[in-house]
């Protein structure tokens, strides 16, 4: 009966690490900033990459305001294939009246390859909440940790047990 319930705790253990490990290959695949939320005239996003290190970097929870007048190095929220990016205004240009915005890594050199509209733009880098975010980038680690301590806590209980029966 003993070995029986360890065999179902590791293989529960097992399970769990899969699915934790599954969930955050998910989320990296699919995101480079997280939205949150709005909050009055802000849109606030958790910053999982360091493409624009270092002012904004991994665990930054950052914010951007909707406004009318972008201009060059500022850094600006865009939504691309689904996922928010954070980056730099590196050139505007101007086609049929309309300003296009031409955008790249804070210290990078070059431009990424699309071109974006007023449209396109989510809003202006405002301020940021330095690293907080790292607690909810890290979920899965710090899950990991306390299903361990409970696998250990259940072995020195079961081993305790069978000490005391001796």
């Amino acid at each position: 009966m003993k070995k029986r319930s360890i065999k179902i705790t590791l293989i529960s253990l097992v399970i769990l690490l899969a699915l934790i490990i599954f969930l955050d290959t998910l989320a990296w695949h699919n995101s480079h900033s997280l939205k949150f939320s709005s909050l009055g005239e802000y849109e606030f996003f958790l910053v999982s990459s360091n493409e624009m290190a270092p002012t904004i970097r991994r665990g930054d929870i950052v914010f951007c305001k909707k406004v009318e007048n972008v201009k060059a190095n500022d850094i600006i929220s865009f939504y691309r294939d689904n996922s928010i990016i954070l980056h730099q205004v590196k050139r505007i240009e101007e086609e049929n009246g309309q300003a296009i915005y031409r955008t790249g890594y804070d210290k990078g050199l070059g431009l990424d390859i699309e071109e974006l509209s007023s449209e396109d733009v989510i809003g202006k880098y405002m301020f940021k909440i330095p690293w907080i975010g790292n607690f909810l980038l890290n979920w899965d680690i710090l899950l990991l940790i306390l299903l361990l301590a409970i696998a250990s806590g259940f072995l020195l209980f079961i081993h305790k047990k069978k000490t005391l029966e001796k």
